[in-house]
Parts: C-alpha cells; structure tokens; sequence
C-alpha cells in the first residue's frame, strides 16, 4: 500500500518535471512508475500527431549523482518503431538532471 501511495506521488511529480521539459512539442497525459520493477510507463499527445505516443521504459535508475538527483532510461519501446530506434540510440543511459525543486521530493521517495 505504501509503495503504490510513493508510486503515485512519484508519477505526479515526474509528469510534471516532464511536461515542461517538453511543453514545446507536446503534453505527457499519462504516466505510471512501478518502483517495484522499475519501470516507467506514458502516453505523450504530440503536436500535430493525431495518435498518441505509448512509451514503455522497461528499465530505469533514480538515484542520487554528485549532488543531483538523476533519471536514467533502459529498454525504451515506443509506439512508433523509429522512436524506439531513436530513444535507444541517443537516450538510453543519458543522465536526466532533475531540476532542485523537484529533487527534494524525489529524493524522499527514493
């Protein structure tokens, strides 16, 4: 029960991380952590795309670098073959910098 709570405040936290990350290319309108598993799951509404984008992080690490709290991704698939391609090329294993407003939080529910 606690894990699903820091789960759903981690999702919350992240989605929103994120979305300004991305505010010029679209909105992330779902997105789910299993810390369990370590899996990340979203959906992304891109602009000017009609479908949305299914992005399913098989594999990630949240954890604490030289005074920053950093996002890591493995196994990326996405809905469109190309991305996945893309995502495994030049985003897998990049560190993600979580900016240090949001870093507290996180790493609270680290």
């Amino acid at each position: 029960m606690l894990r699903k709570a820091k789960d759903s405040a981690l999702s919350k936290t992240l989605k929103t991380v994120l979305n300004r990350q991305i505010a010029a290319y679209g909105k992330i309108t779902e997105l789910r952590i299993d810390s369990a598993q370590k899996r990340l799951m979203c959906e992304v509404v891109l602009e000017g795309e009609e479908a949305p984008l299914k992005v399913d992080v098989k594999r990630y690490v949240l954890q604490k670098e030289h005074q920053e709290v950093v996002l890591r991704l493995y196994e990326i698939e996405t809905s469109r073959v190309w991305l996945s391609r893309a995502a495994a090329d030049h985003l897998e294993g990049r560190a993600f910098v979580i900016p240090g407003k949001y870093a507290g939080m996180i790493s609270k529910l680290l």
